[in-house]
């Protein structure tokens, strides 16, 4: 009788952690081989010197393992975001309070892997967390409803099973794809029938905040679709969203390795193996701190205008188009700086805009990289970008 008991508990406590988990443990996995293929020999020796043989697949399910330690209680919000039901797009101000969200944390550990923290890092965690931020974000039900909790209050039945809604995008349509294969194969295989117009399509899109108003559509269009009884989950609910599941998978492996091989490798392509993906770098940074930044106050007086420290300017050449990398520097001695820039381009003739707030770091070697000011698509057009500096103030200073 005590054996069995304890054998129910274990029962228990898998499925606990089974229940919280993001794509659940497979389809992390699967994204990480997928960003595997597309990584750059200098972005994979990098990455095995900071994990050692852990590659991303192992890698990518250490954020969900730790949920349950009281140490990491912290990190609990970083995994999604919630909007209000009548949201059509996620706005950081409204949703990222503080930067404790899942976008917060892409961009706070995209800084840290890139040198441009100021705080000691820890490099394998810092990695293994973004490892799978990125791919929470392109979990639909991420980006969700805090009324009931992403899902998780929306109960169905899936085939036979009484689960949640959730649970259902996180592994039941996942588990049903795999069933008796082996996960790895698959996951290679859905790696290899990855087209270069997907790749590049994919890679051409390198904020967070769009991945994740890619989520939040599919989200709206699940809750506008479901099924009448709103509780039988069949064949046919299967059918028509594992395509879905398979995309967003895709999406998540290479949109990670086009953000590994920016911070690892930034001299080389995007892409490994897929030509004419532009070098421009990813727009890593929300509008809004993340949640370890310190807080925005007025400018100081003593220090003067938060303008006058901070430009844009033209570096090495770049993509393939005679372009040049841009960056954005603070030339204050000890003071950080946030940065509202706009970048401007034009797309078949239409005028595009974009805005992004950047915490830049005191000093040129702290610059951030803003992108290419030139690339040619593969239609041939030469496509121009043109940043400048709409507003800066001074962070709080250090204690």
């Amino acid at each position: 009788m005590r054996a069995l008991k304890c054998v129910i508990a274990i029962l228990l406590s898998l499925a606990i952690v089974r229940e919280c988990c993001a794509w659940g443990p497979e389809g992390h996995r699967i994204a990480g081989v997928i960003a595997e293929k597309f990584l750059t020999p200098k972005t994979k020796a990098a990455i095995q010197e900071i994990l050692g043989n852990d590659g991303l697949a192992k890698a990518s399910t250490w954020a969900d393992e730790i949920r349950d330690d009281n140490s990491y209680k912290w990190a609990s919000p970083l995994h999604y975001i919630n909007v209000p039901r009548d949201a059509k797009s996620v706005d950081m101000e409204r949703d990222c309070h503080e930067g404790k969200c899942v976008l917060g944390a892409i961009q706070q550990y995209t800084l840290e892997l890139s040198g441009q923290s100021h705080q000691p890092v820890n490099k394998p965690e810092a990695l293994k967390f973004l490892i799978h931020f990125v791919q929470d974000v392109h979990q639909p039900l991420h980006v969700s409803y805090r009324d009931d909790k992403g899902g998780n209050d929306v109960h169905v039945i899936y085939g036979s099973k009484s689960t949640n809604l959730h649970h259902v995008w996180d592994t039941d349509l996942i588990d049903q794809w795999i069933g008796r294969e082996d996960w790895m194969a698959k996951s290679r295989a859905l790696a290899d029938s990855i087209t270069p117009a997907q790749a590049k399509k994919w890679a051409a899109q390198r904020d967070p905040v769009e991945w994740a108003n890619e989520s939040l559509a599919i989200t709206r269009n699940l809750y506008a679709t479901m099924p009448a009884n709103n509780i039988r989950f069949d064949k046919p609910y299967f059918d028509q969203n594992i395509p879905i599941v398979e995309e967003r998978l895709e999406a998540a492996g290479v949109r990670l390795a086009v953000l590994l091989n920016h911070i690892f490798d930034p001299a080389g392509p995007a892409l490994q193996g897929v030509d004419g993906v532009s070098a421009e770098a990813p727009a890593t940074a929300p509008a809004t701190e993340p949640a370890s930044q310190p807080a925005t106050v007025e400018n100081t007086p003593a220090d003067g205008d938060a303008t006058a420290f901070v430009q844009i300017i033209e570096g090495k050449p770049c993509g393939n188009a005679g372009g040049k990398e841009i960056s954005l520097v603070n030339s204050h001695a000890s003071r950080t700086i946030r940065v509202v820039v706009q970048k401007q381009w034009t797309d078949n003739g239409k005028d595009m805009t974009a805005k992004t707030t950047i915490v830049v770091r005191p000093g040129a070697g702290t610059s951030r990289q803003l992108g290419c000011s030139a690339t040619k698509l593969h239609t041939g057009e030469v496509r121009t970008f043109t940043w400048s500096i709409l507003s800066a103030e001074w962070t709080q200073p250090e204690h």
